[in-house]
């Protein structure tokens, strides 16, 4: 690595004497290949600085080993980039680097010097500092032309199983709000919510989070307090049942009228195709345009039908294009059972390809031992493929605190099972009584809170690193 590039120059015109000075009668041609590119770059073992748990729960510090081989490197010849799309783990040394760089026909390769443009010979044999993007050359034997690369060892500065929370302001808007319900559509986190007297709606972009603004809807109405849980959204639109009036909008400012409603008591979400509501009956009714509205059957108790704290996922079915299972959960205002302790949770598979069966609403009559618990103002979002739960303290005996854990379902809310790397945000003061919970865009998990309007938004770390890499390793004429 001491050499520079002169004796590079040196020894092409050593050759280039030595084939002139041969005699005739036994000339030799020297043919040199006039392209070249770096075609192969694959790391060594690497070390790793890492904390471990002992056997007394403290931490320790110490280095294990990353075998570097596994980790591939993109070779974009266009761009002439080379990268690992799969970042090294936390914590790896990328600064004491042994590779591997393989060039075609031969090619010279030099590597530029960080701070200085002095060009040193490739060895495999010596460390490279990949703390920062280097830049590495290869000269054809010709000596006619070269190729330089940007390379970059990318080494994650987050655990991929840890959730990160950032809080993202303090709103007293928001924090005078008694109740709420949060949704997303078309890239905003929308916040409907009552102060006890009527609804109120705030919004934010999903990029942003810091500055909230407060609707003005364009009618003349006083949205009734009751109203901020009758919410639900379907292609792009919000749609709001107050009185008797479905409305929707895309921007919570513009609204239409979309139908007068009878029999329809509380509008409780949407899948990709249908709306969903109670109707006055004690039964689900559902509707394609918000217009004309079907009761739905149901395979289970209509009196253990949700009536307070209700909410509603959809989850794609991996298995089945045009088919999705829809859920809800809630809880009761007064138990069947003053003992039972849990909330209660309803699944439909919606099919919408043609001539699908139209199938039953289904209760979940804690048929596992994982249960949803019952708790006050229960919240449910989807997540990560996953139904995602938490709530106040629970009903009728307080055994379970507030806010004491998530609560994850991977079985379509069969089973419900807590996540040890979703915990609350260290500072996180919420109201026991008024907070929501959504998934927004780009894999963020949003809690507002009533009483102190913090805003909190966190996402699992790996669902946020990008993996859209394509690997281009054809190396073309220079």
């Amino acid at each position: 690595m001491k050499r520079i590039l002169l004796p590079f120059v040196i020894l092409f015109s050593v050759i280039f004497l030595c084939a002139s000075c041969l005699d005739d009668g036994n000339e030799t041609e020297f043919i040199f290949a006039d392209d070249t590119a770096i075609s192969a770059f694959s790391l060594g073992t690497l070390n790793r600085h890492t904390t471990v748990k002992s056997s007394t729960g403290e931490d320790s510090a110490v280095v294990v080993t990353v075998t570097g081989s596994k980790y591939k490197f993109y070779i974009d010849q266009v761009k002439r980039e080379i990268y690992n799309a799969d970042s090294l783990p936390v914590g790896t040394d990328n600064k004491h680097v042994i590779c591997e760089i393989t060039s075609k026909n031969s090619g010279v390769i030099v590597i530029k010097d960080i701070d200085s443009d002095t060009l040193r010979y490739y060895n495999s044999s010596d460390s490279i500092d990949f703390s920062e993007p280097r830049e590495i050359s290869v000269f054809d034997m010709a000596g006619t032309g070269k190729r330089t690369y940007k390379v970059s060892v990318n080494v994650h500065k987050e655990y991929a199983d840890t959730v990160y929370w950032n809080l993202m302001c303090t709103e007293p808007s928001l924090a005078r709000l008694t109740a709420m319900k949060a949704v997303e559509n078309n890239g905003r986190i929308f916040v409907f919510g009552t102060d006890g007297t009527a609804t109120h709606i705030y919004h934010t972009d999903a990029a942003d989070g810091h500055s909230w603004r407060q609707a003005t809807p364009n009618f003349n109405m006083v949205i009734a307090a009751a109203d901020y849980s009758n919410v639900a959204v379907k292609g792009g639109m919000i749609y709001m049942l107050c009185g008797s009036q479905l409305l929707k909008s895309a921007d919570a400012d513009n609204w239409e009228k979309v139908s007068d409603v009878a029999g329809v008591a509380r509008l409780v979400g949407a899948g990709s195709r249908r709306l969903y509501a109670l109707d006055g009956n004690g039964g689900i009714v559902s509707s394609d345009d918000g217009v004309a509205w079907t009761a739905e059957t149901l395979d289970g108790d209509a009196r253990m039908l949700p009536d307070r704290d209700i909410n509603f996922a959809v989850l794609p079915l991996r298995t089945n294009a045009q088919t999705e299972r829809v859920i809800m959960t809630g809880n009761h205002a007064d138990m069947l059972d003053a003992t039972d302790t849990t909330a209660v949770v309803w699944s439909k598979v919606e099919e919408y390809a043609p001539n699908s069966e139209n199938h039953s609403w289904t209760y979940y009559d804690n048929v596992v031992k994982k249960v949803l618990p019952r708790l006050e103002n229960l919240v449910m979002t989807c997540y990560d493929g996953r139904l995602a739960a938490f709530g106040g303290d629970e009903m009728d005996g307080g055994k379970v605190k507030a806010f004491a854990q998530m609560y994850f379902s991977p079985d379509n809310g069969l089973s419900w099972h807590n996540d040890s790397r979703f915990s609350f945000p260290k500072d996180f003061a919420g109201s026991k009584s008024s907070f929501a919970f959504v998934a927004g865009s780009d894999n963020f998990l949003w809690i507002i809170c009533g009483e102190t309007g913090q805003v909190w938004r966190g996402r699992l770390s790996q669902l946020g690193w990008a993996n859209d890499r394509t690997s281009f390793t054809k190396s073309p004429r220079l």
